[in-house]
C-alpha cells in the first residue's frame, strides 16, 4: 500500500520486494503521487532532482519513526521501574505479574485482525486508532485507583502499542529492500540501547517528586504528540492517492446488518473469541491460585484451566474445519520453517517472562539496589538483544543469508 503513497521513493538500485502496483492504462502516463513541501512545512530545494526529493522525503519519515520508538522505549523503561510501586501502593504487589497477562494476550493477538483493519479502513485510520488506544491506556494508568484498573489500562496500552508497531513495521517492510530489511527492523528497536540509561533515573524522579501518576500522565501527552507529524503525512498522501485515482472507493451495497456479518467473518470474530478466552482462562490461574484457600485444588482454578484448555482445542478444530475465513492459515502452521519460528519465538517469550515480572522487586529488596541500578541490571537483556539485532542485520545485508 505504501507504494501508492510514495511511488518513486524506492526506485533505487536495491529495489524492495514489494514493487509498485500497476495502474490502469500506460504506466508512463499514470499520475504521480509524491510528498510535497507542505506536508511537513519545510520546502525542498527548488533545484533538487526527483531522486533527491524522494530520499529527503523518506528520511523525514524515518526520522519521525525513530523518535516515536525512542519516546516509547523511554516510557517503557520508566514503567519497568514504576510498576512494582504502583501495585504496592494498592497493597497488591503479588499481582504484578497478573496485570500483564491479559494485556500480553490481547495485545499480542490484536495484530492478527489488524492487518485486515488497515486494508479495509486505511492505514491512517488504523494508525490513529492504535495511538488513541495507547493514549487511553496511559491516561488510565495515571488515574487508576486499584490494580484492576491498572491491569485494564495495560490492555489498552499494549493493544495500542503493538498495533502502532505493526503499522510502522509494514512501512519499514514496504520502504526497504529484502536484504536490508533485517537491519532496518533492528534499527527501529535500537533506541532501547540509549533509553536504558534514562528510564531508571526518570522513574526515580517521578517517584520522589510528582508521583507515578504524573509519570504516566506526562507520556500520555508526549507520545501522541510525537505521532502527529507521521499521521498527518499518512493522511495527506492517502488523500493524494485517492484524488489521483490510485485508491478506488469501495461500494459494498450491503445493509448495516449485512456489513456486521461480513466483517465478523472477515475478522474471524468467532476464532478470536475462542483464542482470547481460551488463553486467558488457561494462563490466569498460574498467577491467581495463591489467592485461593485451597490453592491448586480450588474448584475455580481447576475449572479455569480445564475450560481454557477445551476452548483452545475448540479454537484449533474451528480454524481447521469450520471457519469461513481464518486469520492463521492451517497450511502455514504446518510449514516446518514457520512452525520452527513460532516455537522459537514462544520459547524466547516464556523464558523472558518467567523471571522478568518480579525481577525489579527482587533486585531492590534482596540486593538493595536503587530503582536506577535495578533498571540497569534488568535491561541488560534488552541491550544485548537490540545490539546483536543490529549485528545480525548487517550480517544478513553482507551475506544475503538469513540462516
Amino acid at each position: 500500500m505504501l507504494d501508492l503513497f510514495f511511488p518513486k521513493i524506492w526506485a533505487q538500485e536495491d529495489a524492495p520486494s514489494n514493487h509498485t502496483r500497476p495502474t490502469e492504462g500506460d504506466d508512463k502516463t499514470a499520475p504521480e503521487v509524491r510528498i510535497d513541501s507542505d506536508s511537513d512545512g519545510e520546502s525542498f530545494t527548488s533545484d533538487a532532482q526527483s531522486g533527491v526529493k524522494d530520499v529527503e522525503a523518506l528520511t523525514s519519515v524515518w526520522s519521525n519513526i525513530f523518535f516515536i520508538y525512542f519516546v516509547s522505549s523511554m516510557q517503557q523503561n520508566m514503567t519497568f521501574g514504576l510498576t512494582p510501586y504502583v501495585t504496592s501502593s494498592f497493597q497488591a504487589h503479588s499481582l504484578t505479574a497478573a496485570t500483564s497477562i491479559m494485556s500480553g494476550i490481547i495485545g499480542g493477538l490484536v495484530q492478527l485482525p489488524l492487518a485486515k483493519v488497515l486494508d479495509i479502513w486505511g492505514r491512517p485510520q488504523g494508525f490513529a486508532i492504535m495511538v488513541l488506544s495507547l493514549t487511553i491506556g496511559l491516561i488510565m494508568m495515571a488515574g487508576c485507583n486499584n490494580v484492576k484498573t491498572y491491569a485494564a489500562a495495560q490492555v489498552f496500552y499494549w493493544v495500542g502499542y503493538n498495533g502502532q508497531g505493526y503499522a510502522l513495521s509494514i512501512f519499514v517492510a514496504d520502504t526497504s529492500s529484502l536484504k536490508n530489511r533485517g537491519f532496518m527492523f533492528a534499527l527501529i528497536s535500537s533506541p532501547y540501547i540509549a533509553t536504558t540509561w534514562i528510564g531508571g533515573p526518570l522513574a526515580t524522579s517521578f517517584l520522589n517528586g510528582a508521583g507515578f501518576r504524573w509519570g504516566f500522565g506526562t507520556f500520555a501527552i508526549v507520545e501522541p504528540l510525537m505521532t502527529i507529524p507521521l499521521f498527518v503525512l499518512f493522511v495527506i498522501n492517502y488523500r493524494k492517492a485517492k484524488k489521483a485515482g490510485l485508491i478506488k472507493p469501495r461500494e459494498s451495497g450491503r445493509s448495516k446488518w449485512q456489513s456486521i456479518k461480513h466483517y465478523a467473518i472477515e475478522f474471524d470474530l468467532a476464532g478470536l473469541i475462542l483464542i482470547y478466552c481460551g488463553l486467558a482462562l488457561f494462563l490466569l490461574p498460574f498467577s491467581l491460585y495463591s489467592y485461593q484457600a485451597e490453592g491448586w485444588q480450588s474448584p475455580m482454578i481447576i475449572c479455569m484451566i480445564v475450560f481454557g484448555g477445551l476452548l483452545l482445542i475448540a479454537f484449533g478444530l474451528y480454524e481447521a474445519f469450520l471457519a469461513p475465513k481464518t486469520f492463521i492459515p492451517i497450511a502455514l502452521l504446518t510449514d516446518r520453517t514457520v512452525l520452527g519460528a513460532y516455537v522459537l519465538s514462544a520459547v524466547l517469550f516464556v523464558e523472558f517472562y518467567i523471571w522478568n515480572s518480579f525481577f525489579s522487586s527482587f533486585l531492590e529488596v534482596v540486593n538493595g539496589l536503587s530503582i536506577t541500578e535495578a533498571s540497569y541490571v534488568g535491561n541488560i537483556y534488552s541491550i544485548g538483544a537490540c545490539f546483536w539485532a543490529l549485528v545480525v542485520g548487517v550480517a544478513i545485508r553482507v551475506t544475503g543469508r538469513f540462516k
